[in-house]
């Protein structure tokens, strides 16, 4: 599975290109959490087990899960605190090494590593090699990059360097490239972006040493602005950062390789008069975020230029208590009724002529807990809902099927027949998921709750311009 970036949505690929990259996973678990099951059985198999299993299925489809199950328990194994079991499964993957891998560059560094620094550090190198290789096999396209980061200054380690794929601690990377006419991407915080031309070659790519440098004096960029509370509530709780995003992706599906360290962001310190400015920062994408609890978060990418300040200006946070801008109470509308199926719902959808709300849903879904904690538990939310029958499609494929899916959670407000009108993805605070209601009741031309209407008015809600697209159906 690849991860996206910066959104509150959790993607689905078909099932096909799910099992080639190998992370078609129920929960989104990680590899350790996985291996560490794996491992606490007593018939757990042997590491040349695992290794057979993974020379077997590399490269071949409709074996991506058995695959990275094979890779993820013998990558464990090698991050094992035990150094004798270490060196044990390191063997046992180098002996295969003809299996894993073609005779070519690749294995030629592969064999100069198991001399120096390592064999357990070889065994990792070949691992991230077969794991792209195999990508690249499935998908039918693309090509294997691999190279050793070198990080000047000294004062950013490699695997903190942003990039496409995991890097090792010293620096060691490998990785599958979708198209070797464009450039391989790294990003690291106080240093120059870099964009790696790709060299021509066949399967395997060799990039050697690849330098990423830091920033020269006059080339890092300014961000200032300031920031207004509305409401009644007290500031002191804002967290406020900044977060260098990652450079586009090479990858053949455009994705990234998940990853256990991320670099830590960067703290925005507001000033009592509510300005705020941050010098010596890293030009190209940052994700901005600022965050009380008690306010509408403010989240958005900025792009810094070299050598330039960028001023946002005033940014207003709005509070998440809808009924600060009413002058009112919270309602008591109650807990939102979910029918127990889609059949009920369609039921009493026919008998009663309300409009429908469809949820398509995971029980592994981060964005759709938080959706349901968080907003759909709102009060306000609660009482613009009470007109909609409602559902949840837990991984419904037939209900994926009718309506498609951008990803989980995907809402469909439909008429009393079913026919969309209206969707909505991913998590969304109150506020803006009221004006989700208020677009839908508008398509379905119904009226919409009084206090939703003047919220309207107020401008604190607002009316989406446009349903979102749905893709094309799942087959």
């Amino acid at each position: 599975m690849y991860f996206s970036q910066g959104n509150q949505v959790c993607l689905r690929w078909s099932q096909s290109l799910a099992l080639v990259t190998g992370f078609a996973l129920a929960n989104f678990a990680t590899a350790q959490e996985l291996t560490k099951a794996a491992t606490q059985k007593p018939d757990a198999p042997s590491d040349a087990e695992l290794v057979a299993s993974l020379a077997a299925t590399l490269g071949e489809k409709g074996q991506g899960r058995q695959f990275f199950s094979s890779f993820s328990s013998l990558n464990a194994k090698l991050e094992s605190a035990d150094k004798a079991a270490n060196e044990k499964t390191a063997a046992a993957i180098l002996a295969k090494v003809n299996d894993l891998l073609p005779q070519g560059p690749a294995r030629e560094a592969i064999g100069l590593a198991s001399k120096n620094p390592g064999k357990v550090i070889a065994a990792r190198r070949l691992l991230q090699l077969a794991l792209a290789s195999s990508t690249v096999k499935m998908l039918g396209k693309g090509k294997v990059a691999f190279g050793q980061l070198k990080v000047e200054g000294n004062k950013v380690e490699p695997e903190m360097v942003l990039a496409q794929m995991v890097i090792q601690p010293d620096g060691w990377f490998a990785t599958e490239i979708g198209d070797p006419e464009k450039a391989l991407g790294f990003r690291a915080a106080n240093h120059k972006e870099l964009n790696l031309e790709l060299p021509k070659g066949d399967a395997f790519l060799d990039l050697g040493t690849v330098v990423i440098k830091p920033l020269s004096q006059g080339e890092s960029a300014i961000l200032k602005g300031k920031i207004i509370f509305e409401g009644p509530d007290d500031p002191k709780d804002l967290q406020a950062s900044l977060n260098i995003q990652m450079p586009t992706s090479n990858s053949p599906t455009g994705g990234y390789r998940p990853r256990k360290k991320w670099p830590p962001p960067q703290t925005i310190r507001v000033a009592k008069d509510s300005t705020f400015e941050v010098t010596g920062l890293t030009p190209g994408d940052q994700a901005l975020v600022f965050a009380t609890g008690k306010h509408q978060d403010i989240r958005k990418t900025i792009h810094l230029k070299p050598g330039t300040t960028e001023d946002l200006g005033t940014l207003t946070m709005r509070s998440t208590d809808l009924g600060y801008h009413l002058k009112k109470e919270a309602p008591k509308a109650g807990k939102i009724v979910w029918e127990k199926d889609i059949e009920s719902a369609r039921k009493r959808v026919l008998a009663e002529g309300k409009p429908l709300m469809i949820m398509m849903t995971a029980t592994w879904c981060g964005p759709c807990k938080m959706l349901e904690a968080q907003t759909l538990s709102d009060p306000w939310v609660q009482q613009f809902m009470k007109e909609f029958v409602v559902v949840k499609a837990y991984e419904d494929k037939e209900v994926e099927k009718q309506y498609g899916l951008n990803g989980y959670p995907t809402l469909v407000f439909t008429d009393k027949v079913g026919k969309e009108l209206h969707r909505t993805v991913g998590y969304q605070p109150a506020g803006a998921f009221s004006g989700q209601i208020l677009k839908a009741c508008q398509e379905l031309n119904i009226p919409a709750d009084k206090d939703l209407q003047a919220l309207a008015e107020k401008g604190v809600v607002k009316s989406p311009p446009a349903p979102q697209k749905a893709p094309a159906k799942l087959n």
